[in-house]
């Protein structure tokens, strides 16, 4: 009541001795905006019946202005995690809807089909579909990581937990809250590849679980793996990170170079698929192989049937399938096992700048300058580089305009990304977190719900 009266009063547009039948229609009737972000509230004043009036709402005002704030056009700003509620008012007609303002992104992981996550400043972990629901029961993570329909995410204490359906790493199949994997292993790196995950532990050993396509979770040959299996490396190789792929996986190790395993058909293991035991009717290794070059890694990332890195003196590099173009050359020799385009020798990719990062998505490369410019290379298929268009290319495309960005990560449809202000995207095809039914060939704003 009180605050009925203080809107009445600063509007102070609203003859009470008249009775008035219209309605003011506010969408979102919830707002819900991330911290230093905005979102564009839109009225419509309508009559009993429900026709639109063309009147333009007088005012908009927020309670309490050190929360958000309101433009004369209904932009509304998140200034302080918080709530507090918005008054709008046309030709004497007043409504007010709820403002939370939530925190913003830390890191963003994108997988393939539905899979997205994100990490909120406060530890709180999403997932979204249409728009972004707290995962129910998440412990504080440090790092989350996506895949085809699993999840998995890491503590800063090293403990990991899993979520979805599949093997999950402690026998069971399927949930929706976190569950922990293999307690007695502290874990420095984890990352979600399709159906599988596989971590980097503290002592440097890798354990995979999860489906075994093609060895991938390890060489004992299983279909898949209820809980973490050791992958074995020579002696003098001790793996720090890892990133999971397709049906192949690669680790960087301590001494930068780059070694994988699975599946190899392409070429996106470093090697000659020839020169591998028949054990894969496709060619596949059960154990890790080291990259054909000699080229030292400051990172790595595996894709659907490709893998890129970029070395120790800044330059990207690709190998595997260039079908789609996706290793960032125009290269067209095609591979004797696959009679598409493919090299199993890292090559360097054309006509890019230094890049800080790389991620590799199911047919197509992204990666990042210094400056937070984004670019991508590949398959383009539903608008997946977000530049306006869908069309491919073999060659770094300038992409996702307009953001500067901190981090991207591509998928199977789509690709996701973070702001330097904190603020989660994704481009491509839904879903985006963005609204049902949603697809967009530029990025559009991830939204939390309420």
């Amino acid at each position: 009541m009180a605050e009925g009266m203080v809107v009445l009063g600063l509007l102070g547009c609203v003859d009470a001795t008249r009775p008035d039948l219209r309605l003011l229609s506010v969408a979102p009737d919830s707002v819900v905006v991330s911290l230093r972000d905005s979102i564009r509230v839109v009225s419509r004043l309508v009559s009993e019946g429900g026709d639109s009036l063309a009147i333009a709402p007088s005012a908009w005002i927020v309670f309490d202005t050190s929360v958000a704030t309101a433009t004369p056009t209904g932009v509304v700003r998140g200034l302080k995690v918080g709530g507090t509620t918005l008054a709008v008012a046309s030709d004497g007609v007043v409504r007010t809807v709820p403002v939370a303002v939530v925190t913003s992104f830390r890191a963003v992981a994108n997988g393939a089909g539905s899979s997205a996550y994100g990490l909120t400043e406060d530890s709180a972990t999403y997932f979204w579909g249409d728009t972004a629901k707290a995962i129910p029961g998440a412990p504080p993570f440090a790092s989350v990581s996506a895949g085809g329909g699993l999840g998995c995410g890491l503590t800063a204490a090293g403990a990991a937990y899993c979520w979805g359906w599949g093997p999950l790493g402690n026998g069971q199949h399927r949930s929706e809250s976190p569950v922990p994997v293999a307690p007695s292993i502290a874990f420095r790196s984890l990352s979600v590849g399709t159906g599988y995950a596989c971590g980097v532990s503290t002592g440097g050993e890798v354990w995979c679980w999860g489906a075994s396509y093609y060895f991938v979770t390890g060489p004992d040959g299983q279909a898949e793996t209820e809980y973490p299996v050791r992958v074995p490396f020579p002696n003098s190789v001790i793996p720090r990170d890892v990133s999971a792929g397709g049906y192949h996986a690669c680790v960087l190790s301590t001494t930068d170079s780059v070694w994988c395993w699975g599946y190899a058909r392409y070429g996106q293991l470093g090697v000659d698929p020839g020169t591998l035991p028949h054990l894969c009717p496709r060619g596949c290794s059960a154990m890790p192989v080291a990259v054909t070059g000699g080229l030292t890694f400051a990172s790595v990332t595996a894709g659907e049937t490709h893998t890129c890195g970029i070395t120790t003196t800044g330059v990207a590099y690709c190998w595997g399938d260039n079908w789609t173009g996706a290793l960032g050359d125009t290269l067209r020799s095609a591979c004797s096992y696959t009679g598409t385009p493919c090299t199993w020798t890292p090559i360097p990719v054309r006509e890019t700048p230094s890049l800080a990062s790389l991620t590799a998505g199911a047919d197509y490369t992204c990666g990042l300058t210094a400056t937070g410019t984004a670019l991508c290379w590949g398959s383009n298929a539903g608008g997946r580089f977000g530049n306006g268009s869908v069309e491919w290319s073999s060659v770094p495309v300038a992409s996702a305009t307009g953001v500067s960005w901190e981090s991207l990560s591509a998928g199977s449809d789509r690709t996701c990304g973070r702001s330097r202000a904190g603020i989660a995207y994704c481009w491509g095809r839904s879903p985006l977190g963005a609204g049902p039914n949603h697809g967009s060939l530029l990025p559009e704003r991830v939204w939390f719900q309420r």
